[in-house]
């Protein structure tokens, strides 16, 4: 599969579920908030720099299918809930993690160190 066909694949779901035991910065989740999924994902460092619990998506510290199928299911029967969290998602890659907005947030503590 190409770059282009997964983010198209990534593109055309609801809900990016991200169960993880150990990350750095993770991308995956960066990539589905970029595309206005919200996340379900492991309450671990990395991910919870990536992901605002009940902001953008759910962080679980359980890592149990019954807690992953619970906030699934909250997102999607709640559509001002899913509304809410793809919105917050998409705001915060674009003020975070696009290069344009990395750029200039490193330059601004550059040029505050000088």
């Amino acid at each position: 599969m190409t770059r282009a066909e997964a983010l198209a694949g990534l593109a055309s779901g609801k809900i990016y579920v991200f169960p993880s035991l150990w990350e750095g910065l993770p991308i995956g989740p960066i990539e589905a908030m970029y595309y206005g999924l919200p996340v379900v994902a492991s309450a671990i460092g990395g991910t919870d720099e990536v992901v605002e619990h009940e902001v953008n998506g759910f962080l679980l510290s359980t890592f149990d299918a019954r807690s992953y199928a619970s906030a699934i299911r909250r997102l999607l029967r709640d559509p001002n809930l899913y509304a809410g969290y793809s919105a917050a998602g998409r705001r915060r890659v674009e003020s975070l993690f696009l290069r344009k907005s990395c750029t200039a947030n490193y330059r601004s503590v550059y040029d505050r160190l000088l």
